[in-house]
C-alpha cells in the first residue's frame, strides 16, 4: 500500500494533499467457467458452474453456498452490501444530493423489475424421516406437492426457496417407488425484502438461467452468444458479442442492469502458437519458452465453446495415451475426441495441457483434479502484448467494441425484448413475480467549467477537457531555473540531442522556464554504458539528468530509473531516440517534456481555484482528504475497519495532539451503469462535469457518479464515488465540486482525466517502482512528481 503526500505538489494545496492507492489490491480473479463435468471422463470438460435447474431446483453445491460466495460473478457483493456508511455521517443523512449547476435528463442501462413493493422471498428450512442421501430423491419428493408449494420455487437439497409464504411449519408426506413412507417437514427459517443481499444474489443466480435459454454462454462474470460472431478476418481475430449483468437495488427500486461486452477469440490455436514459437527460439529452450507463453492464458474448446486456464503442460502424454474412463474402461484420446465429439486428431506428438479443477465440497475423493486438453483443439482468447501494441489492429478492434451510444441503446433493447418474447425465460421470471419495465431514465446535473489559473492570466479554455494551446501561450505558475543539469546520448541520437536541447529552450522561454546550456557527455550505444556514465557524473548538487536512449530496451531504462531513484536521489528524464526522429513534431514532443521538467523540478504548472485551500503556513494540515483507488468487490468493509483506522491512528504518530479532519473517498473506474442522453441527433455521451447523484445511486452510501472525460469514440464510462467517510463535514455540492477540480490538476495531461489527480499520480508511482526500480525510492524524492 502507498500512501502518498504531495506537500509541494501546489502552493495551495497543503489542506487537501494526501492520496492513497493499493498496488496489489483489486477484483478478485474469476476462475474460468465451463460446463459440469462429463460422466464418463474428465478431459475436455471443464469447471461446474451451478445454476437453476429446469425443475426449479439448485444444481449440486450451489445453494447457500452460492448464495454467499458467488456474488462477485454476478455483480452483486455480498460483503459490499453490508456495508452501511450513510448513517453514520449526520450531515447527509436526509440529503445527499447537490444542487449546482444546470439539470439534465439521462437514460441509463437500467431496467426496472416490476416487483409488488410487499414481494419477499421466503426461505425454509426442510427435513426428511428418514433421513435421504440422494438429493434427486429428495427434490423429486419434495416437489410432488406442488399445489402446496406453488410454482416458484428453488431447493439445494436442505433449503427450500418460494415466492410465496406458506405456513410457518407445513408437515408434508411422500412415498418412494418402493412403497416407503418419507414424512417431509417445512419449517420457515427467514422473510427477505427484495433489496436484501440474499435476494440480490439469488435474482443473480436466476437470470443466469435466463440468458442460458437465450443460448448464451457465461464466461467469467459475462455471457456471450457465440452463435453471432463478429470475425475480423485481417488480423485473425473473432469477437462473441455478450453482455455483463448484474441485479442492483437502487434508491426506489431493485433494478437489472445490462452493458455491452465482448469476448476476443483469436482464430489461432495453442499448437499454432507451440509451431510458431518453435522456429523462432533455440530448441533447447523451447520448453521453458512454452511456460512462459501459454501458463496462465485462458483457452477456448469451441467443441463444448467452455473456456480453461492453463495451469502447465503434460509433456510426457501424447493424444494416442489412454485413459480411464469412469466405468473403468480404457480409451485413447483420439479415439475418445471422435466418439464424443466427432473431431479427428491430425497432430499425434503433440503434449496436453492441464488445467486444474476447483474442489468443490459435493466431490467425491476420487474425483479428478485436473483435465487433459489437446492443444490442436484448444484457441487462444484475449490479446497478446504483440497485438496490444498494435495500433492497426487495435483500431481495427476498437471499431467493433467501442459502441456509441446509439447503438448499446438498440443492443440493450433487444437483450429486453428476447427475454421477453422467449417462452422459457419468460416463464422463469412471471412464477418469481419478475416482469423487466423499461429502461430507467434519471436527472443528473452539469457543473459549470472550470477556469485553468496560469502565472499572469486565468483561461477559459476552447475545450473544455483540453487547454493544451494554453501551456504553451502562458507562463506556467512557478518553476526553478534549470542551471546545472546532465545530458547523455548515445553517439547515433548527437544530433537528435542537440535539436532537442535547442527545442527545449526556445519552448521554456515561452513557458518562462529559463533553461541553461548542460553539461552534455556522449556515451557507448549499449545498455550499460548509461549506466557507468551516471556513476562517473552525477553529483548531488545536480538539479536533472535527461538521458537520450537509442532503443526502447526496458532494461536500459530500469538501470537509469533505478541508479536515480534509489542510489542518487536526483529527477530525470528518459526519451527515446525514436521519439526525436520526426522533426515535423519536435516542437510539440519539446512542450510536453518541458512539462514534465517543470513537475520533476518541484514546479507548478496550473491551478484552478478551491477555496478551501490554504497558503503554505509551514505547518500539518487541517483537512485531509483521500481518494482511495484499486478497491475491489467486497473491500469496503476491509478498508472502512483497517485501513481508516490505521489512517487515523498514524496522524496521532505524528504529534499526539494532532487530530486533522478526514475524508475518504473510494473510486471505482470500472463499473457497469452507463448513462447517455437523447438529443436531436438521437443518443450521445453526457457532456464533461456531469453528476448523477440520484436515483442511480445506493440509499445507504453517500455516493455519486461523475464524467470527468470525453470519449471521441464508444460510450463514456463514469467515474463513481462512494464517500465512506467524512467528518469535514462537505456539503454534497462541495465535495463534488472539489472531486471534479482535482480532475483538472493531473499534470501529465493539460485536460480533465478520468480520475482525481492523486489517484493518477499514485498510480504512476506505482507503475514506475513495481516495472523499474523494484525499491522503496528515495525519501528525498518525495516532495517531487520524479515518476511522471
Amino acid at each position: 500500500m502507498w500512501i502518498m503526500t504531495f506537500q509541494d505538489f501546489s502552493r495551495k494545496n497543503r489542506d487537501l494533499n494526501l492520496a492513497l492507492k493499493s498496488p496489489g489490491v483489486g477484483s478478485a480473479m474469476s476462475s474460468p467457467c465451463s460446463s459440469p463435468r462429463d460422466s464418463s471422463s474428465s478431459h475436455g470438460t471443464g469447471r461446474g458452474n451451478g445454476s437453476l435447474n429446469d425443475n426449479g431446483t439448485i444444481s449440486a453445491g450451489e445453494g447457500r453456498r452460492v448464495l454467499a460466495e458467488r456474488g462477485r460473478r454476478t455483480g452483486a457483493n455480498l460483503q459490499d452490501l453490508e456495508v452501511c456508511t450513510r448513517q453514520t455521517m449526520t450531515h447527509v443523512v436526509d440529503k445527499k444530493t447537490g444542487t449546482s449547476g444546470m439539470p439534465v435528463h439521462l437514460m441509463t442501462n437500467l431496467f426496472g423489475l416490476g416487483l409488488q413493493s410487499n414481494w419477499h422471498l421466503y426461505q425454509y428450512r426442510v427435513d426428511f424421516v428418514p433421513e435421504l442421501a440422494s438429493r434427486r430423491l429428495k427434490t423429486a419428493l419434495l416437489f410432488s406437492h406442488e399445489e402446496a408449494l406453488g410454482r416458484a420455487k428453488a431447493f439445494d437439497g436442505s433449503m427450500l426457496f418460494l415466492a410465496r409464504k406458506i405456513d410457518t411449519v407445513l408437515k408434508l408426506e411422500s412415498k418412494t417407488k418402493a412403497g416407503e413412507t418419507i414424512q417431509i417437514t417445512v419449517t420457515l427459517t427467514n422473510q427477505l425484502p427484495a433489496g436484501s443481499p440474499t435476494c440480490l444474489q439469488f435474482f443473480s443466480i436466476l437470470f443466469k438461467k435466463v440468458l442460458k435459454s437465450l443460448s448464451m454462454y457465461q464466461v467469467g462474470r459475462n455471457y456471450y452468444n457465440p452463435a453471432d460472431p463478429v470475425v475480423i478476418p485481417q488480423h485473425r481475430l473473432m469477437l462473441w458479442p455478450g453482455f455483463v449483468l448484474s441485479i442492483m437495488h437502487l434508491e426506489a427500486q431493485l433494478v437489472f442492469c445490462a452493458d455491452v461486452s465482448h469476448k476476443v477469440l483469436r482464430n489461432e490455436t495453442v499448437l499454432d502458437s507451440m509451431h510458431a514459437l518453435y522456429s523462432s527460439v533455440p530448441k533447447d529452450r523451447f520448453t521453458d519458452m512454452c511456460g512462459k507463453e501459454l501458463l496462465g492464458l485462458v483457452v477456448l474448446t469451441r467443441y463444448n465453446n467452455k473456456t480453461y486456464r492453463v495451469d502447465d503442460i503434460d509433456w510426457s502424454t501424447k493424444p494416442t495415451d489412454t485413459f480411464q474412463k469412469k466405468d473403468g474402461s480404457e480409451i485413447t484420446y483420439i479415439e475418445y475426441y471422435r466418439q464424443q465429439y466427432n473431431l479427428e486428431v491430425r497432430d499425434l506428438q503433440q503434449p496436453m495441457l492441464v488445467s486444474l479443477l476447483k474442489f468443490r465440497k459435493n466431490d467425491n475423493l476420487d474425483a479428478p483434479r485436473a483435465v487433459h486438453l489437446l492443444p490442436e483443439l484448444c484457441y487462444l482468447t484475449g490479446l497478446s502484448s504483440r497485438a496490444l501494441s498494435d495500433f492497426r489492429l487495435m483500431k481495427d478492434l476498437s471499431m467493433e467494441t467501442q459502441v456509441d451510444p446509439g447503438r448499446r441503446h438498440q443492443r440493450l433493447q433487444k437483450l429486453a425484448a428476447d427475454i421477453q418474447r422467449n417462452p422459457m425465460s419468460r416463464s422463469e421470471l412471471e412464477k418469481w413475480g419478475i416482469k423487466i419495465q423499461e429502461q430507467i431514465s434519471v436527472a443528473g446535473r452539469v457543473v459549470p467549467p472550470e477556469r485553468i489559473i496560469m502565472r499572469d492570466n486565468i483561461c477559459n479554455p476552447g475545450s473544455p477537457a483540453d487547454w493544451a494551446r494554453d501551456t504553451r501561450n502562458e507562463k506556467v505558475i512557478s518553476v526553478p531555473p534549470l542551471q546545472n543539469w546532465l545530458m547523455l546520448y548515445s553517439y547515433r541520437n548527437a544530433e537528435a540531442a542537440e535539436n532537442i536541447l535547442q527545442c527545449l529552450v526556445k519552448v521554456g522561454s515561452g513557458m518562462g522556464f529559463h533553461i541553461e546550456v548542460p553539461r552534455m557527455v556522449q556515451v557507448e550505444d549499449n545498455p550499460f554504458s548509461f549506466l557507468r556514465a551516471l556513476q562517473k557524473h552525477v553529483n548531488p548538487d545536480l538539479q536533472m539528468v535527461f538521458c537520450v536512449i537509442p532503443t526502447n530496451q526496458k532494461d536500459s531504462y530500469d538501470c537509469i530509473k533505478k541508479y536515480l531513484v534509489v542510489d542518487q536521489p536526483i529527477p530525470s528524464q528518459c526519451v527515446q531516440g525514436r521519439t526525436l526522429s520526426k522533426q515535423h513534431m519536435m516542437m510539440s514532443v519539446a512542450n510536453k517534456i518541458a512539462m514534465q521538467m517543470i513537475c520533476k523540478l518541484g514546479g507548478e504548472l496550473w491551478a484552478v481555484e478551491i477555496p478551501t485551500w490554504q497558503q503554505c503556513n509551514n505547518d500539518l494540515p487541517i483537512r485531509i482528504v483521500v481518494y482511495r483507488d484499486g478497491v475491489g468487490d467486497g473491500q469496503l468493509r476491509m478498508v472502512l475497519e483497517y485501513e481508516l483506522t490505521q489512517l487515523l491512528s498514524s496522524f496521532r504518530e505524528i504529534r499526539s495532539s494532532y487530530s486533522p479532519k478526514l475524508s475518504l473517498i473510494v473510486v471505482k473506474k470500472k463499473c457497469t451503469t452507463r448513462f447517455y442522453k437523447q438529443g436531436d441527433r438521437g443518443f450521445q455521451n453526457p457532456v464533461l462535469g456531469t453528476i448523477i447523484d440520484c436515483e442511480a445511486t445506493r440509499p445507504e452510501w453517500y455516493d455519486f457518479y461523475l464524467i470527468s472525460q470525453n470519449a471521441r469514440q464508444g460510450t463514456v464510462n463514469p467515474t463513481y464515488y462512494n464517500v465512506l467517510y467524512d467528518d469535514n463535514c462537505l456539503k454534497p455540492d462541495h465535495m463534488q465540486r472539489l472531486t471534479y477540480k482535482m480532475c483538472h490538476l493531473y499534470y501529465n495531461w493539460p485536460g480533465v482525466i478520468r480520475v482525481p489527480a492523486p489517484c493518477q499520480y499514485a498510480s504512476k508511482l506505482n507503475f514506475l517502482v513495481g516495472q523499474s526500480v523494484h525499491r522503496e525510492p528515495n525519501v528525498q524524492l518525495s516532495n517531487k512528481l520524479f515518476y511522471l
